[in-house]
C-alpha cells in the first residue's frame, strides 16, 4: 500500500471511531441532562457549550500545529476526549456534565484540526481531492451510524454507558494513533506561525471567499437539517421521531454517496465547478423543502438535499491549493473555525427566523428562503476566487484560465 494512501485509510479510520463515539451520545444526551433537573435551555447549552469550545480551540490549535508535532496534538486530543467522557458518565449534576462537555468540544477541536492537517500535508495535490472526500466521507459515516449505536446501549445499559463505550472507542483511538502514526514518517512545519501568518492568510482573497462558502454550508447543514427541518416535519407534516430519523439518515447516506465521487471529480477538473454546483443546487432544493405536503414528497426532497451537499467534496482541498505548505496548519484552523462558526450560527438564525414567522404552530417558508437566498448570493461571490487545480488543468490543455 502506498505510503499517502496508508495515512489517508489510518487517519480515516480514526475519525470514523472518533465521530461516531460523538454522535453516539446525541440521543441520550437531552434525556440524561433532564435526569439532573436541566430545563429545555440547560439542554441547549450543552449543545452550544461543546460547538463554542471546539470553535475556540480550532485556530490555537493549528497555531500550536507549527511548534509540536501533529501526532502529539492528536493524542492530546483524544485524551481530552476519553477523560471528558468519563467525567461526563459520572457526572453527579448538571454543571459537572457541562463542564465535561467544554472540555470534549476542545479535545475535538485539536484532534479534527490536526488530523486534518496531518492528511492534508502527507497526500499530493493531484489526488488531494480524492483522499480528503474519503476522509470526509468516513467523518460522516461515524455520524450516521453512532446514533443507533448510543440508543441500543442506553437501553441495554442505561444512560450513562454510552458516555463509557465513547471513552473506551476514543482510547483504543489513542493507542492505534500511538502505534500506527510514525513520527518519522509524518510531515512536521519546523517554521513557527503566529497570529500575524493567520491574518495574512485570512486577507487572501481567495481564502477569504471559499470560507464564506464553507459557512455557507454548514450554516446551512446544521441551521436546516438540525434545527428547521424537524419542526417542519413535526408541526407541518405530523411526522413522529422515528419517521424523521429514518429519512435524515437517509439523508446523510445520500450525501455519503456523492462526497468521495465529487472529490476525484474536482483532482480532474478543478475545486470551483463542483463547489458552485453544490451551492446552486442545494439552495434550490432547500427553498423547496417546506412545498412538501406528505411524507414521501418531503423524502425525495431530503434525498435530493443530501445528494446536492455531498457535491462540495473536499472544501479543506481547495484551502490548502492556496496556502504555502509551511503555513497549512493555521489555515486548517482557520477553516475548521469557519466551520464550527456555521454550526453555531445556523441553528441560531435560522431557529430565531423560524420562530419569528410561524403561522400558528406551523413553519412557513421564510428560513427556508433565506438559507436557499444565502447560498446563491455566496455562489455569485465565489465566481471571484481563484482555482489553482483547475487553472493547471486548463493550462495543460492550452486554454486560457478565467
Amino acid at each position: 500500500m502506498k505510503k499517502e494512501l496508508r495515512m489517508v485509510v489510518t487517519l480515516s479510520t480514526f475519525v470514523f471511531l472518533v465521530m461516531m463515539g460523538l454522535s453516539l451520545i446525541s440521543p441520550i444526551l437531552p434525556l440524561y441532562a433532564i435526569s439532573f433537573g436541566a430545563s429545555v435551555f440547560m439542554v441547549s447549552m450543552l449543545v452550544a457549550a461543546f460547538a463554542v469550545s471546539r470553535m475556540l480551540l480550532d485556530l490555537p490549535a493549528g497555531l500550536l500545529g507549527s511548534r509540536y508535532h501533529p501526532k502529539s496534538l492528536m493524542l492530546f486530543g483524544l485524551a481530552l476526549i476519553s477523560s471528558s467522557s468519563i467525567i461526563c458518565a459520572f457526572a453527579p449534576n448538571y454543571w459537572v456534565l457541562l463542564a465535561g462537555r467544554i472540555i470534549e468540544g476542545a479535545g475535538s477541536g485539536f484532534y479534527t484540526t490536526m488530523s486534518t492537517t496531518l492528511l492534508v500535508m502527507s497526500v499530493p495535490q493531484e489526488s488531494r481531492g480524492r483522499y480528503m472526500s474519503i476522509f470526509t466521507a468516513m467523518l460522516l459515516l461515524g455520524g450516521i451510524t453512532g446514533p443507533g449505536v448510543g440508543g441500543l446501549i442506553a437501553s441495554v445499559w442505561g444512560l450513562r454507558a454510552p458516555f463509557l463505550f465513547y471513552a473506551l472507542v476514543t482510547a483504543v483511538g489513542f493507542l492505534l494513533v500511538g502505534l500506527l502514526v510514525e513520527r518519522d514518517q509524518t510531515p512536521t512545519v519546523k517554521e513557527r506561525i503566529t497570529l500575524k501568518d493567520v491574518r495574512e492568510i485570512a486577507a487572501i482573497p481567495s481564502v477569504l471567499l471559499v470560507n464564506l462558502a464553507t459557512f455557507s454550508l454548514f450554516f446551512t447543514r446544521a441551521g436546516v437539517t438540525s434545527t428547521v427541518v424537524p419542526l417542519f416535519a413535526y408541526n407541518n407534516l405530523g411526522m413522529t421521531e422515528e419517521v424523521l430519523g429514518g429519512i435524515l439518515t437517509f439523508t446523510a447516506l445520500s450525501t455519503f454517496l456523492t462526497m468521495t465521487p465529487s472529490g476525484t471529480y474536482t483532482d480532474r477538473h478543478g475545486r470551483k465547478p463542483s463547489m458552485m454546483a453544490c451551492l446552486v443546487l442545494t439552495g434550490v432544493v432547500t427553498m423547496l423543502i417546506p412545498l412538501a405536503t406528505e411524507q414521501f414528497g418531503f423524502t425525495g426532497l431530503m434525498t435530493a438535499y443530501g445528494l446536492t451537499l455531498g457535491l462540495s467534496g473536499p472544501m479543506a482541498a481547495w484551502m490548502s491549493d492556496l496556502v504555502p505548505r509551511e503555513k497549512l496548519s493555521a489555515a486548517m484552523g482557520l477553516f475548521r473555525t469557519v466551520n464550527d462558526a456555521g454550526f453555531v450560527a445556523g441553528p441560531a438564525v435560522l431557529g430565531a427566523v423560524a420562530g419569528a414567522t410561524l403561522d400558528g404552530a406551523r413553519l412557513t417558508f421564510w428560513p427556508f428562503l433565506l438559507a436557499g437566498i444565502f447560498l446563491f448570493v455566496i455562489t455569485v461571490a465565489l465566481l471571484k476566487a481563484r482555482d489553482p487545480v483547475g487553472e493547471g488543468k486548463a493550462a495543460s490543455r492550452g486554454a486560457v484560465p478565467e
